[in-house]
Order: structure tokens, then C-alpha cells, then sequence
């Protein structure tokens, strides 16, 4: 169920950065000689952009994040805890 959800996702991403990118094209080709229709530029930038923006950030926050997630044991959390020195000893 996952892996239908991520090809989902995967799919839209890329239709999105497809559109900004064929929207920009269609600019550059229809409108830019005289510029006009500026709007297109800024919204085909964001739409080609953001997607591969966002899967940027998702593969590096995946390589980034910890493996070994897992608390320590109740006795190894105890061993790390500071305690204050006994009495008449020097820290």
C-alpha cells in the first residue's frame, strides 16, 4: 500500500515539474520575443522547481536521519545519568 502511495506521489511530482517545464518552453517560444505574458515565468519557475525542491529535501533528510532510533534500556539510561559526588570526594 506504501509503494502505491509513493508511485502516486512520484507521478504527480513529475507531472508537476513537467507542466512548469512545458509552460516555460511554451513561453519562451510563444511570448518572449515580445515580452509579454511575464506571469508565466515566475509560475512556471514554481511549478518546475518545488517538486524537485521537495524530493531533494526528502532523499537528504532519509540519508541524514538516525538508524538506531531506539531509547536505551531502562538500566543503560540510569548508567548515563549524572550523580553528584559522595560525600568527601573531590570531582
Amino acid at each position: 500500500m506504501v509503494a502505491v502511495a509513493s508511485q502516486g506521489a512520484c507521478l504527480w511530482s513529475f507531472l508537476v515539474s513537467l507542466g512548469g517545464g512545458l509552460l516555460l518552453g511554451w513561453w519562451e517560444y510563444e511570448y518572449h520575443p515580445e515580452n509579454r505574458q511575464l506571469w508565466m515565468v515566475p509560475f512556471g519557475l514554481i511549478l518546475f522547481s518545488t517538486p524537485l525542491i521537495i524530493w531533494f529535501a526528502i532523499f537528504v533528510s532519509d540519508i541524514c536521519s538516525c538508524t538506531d532510533c531506539s531509547p536505551p534500556a531502562a538500566g543503560e539510561a540510569l548508567e548515563t545519568q549524572w550523580s553528584p559526588p559522595a560525600a568527601g570526594e573531590i570531582c
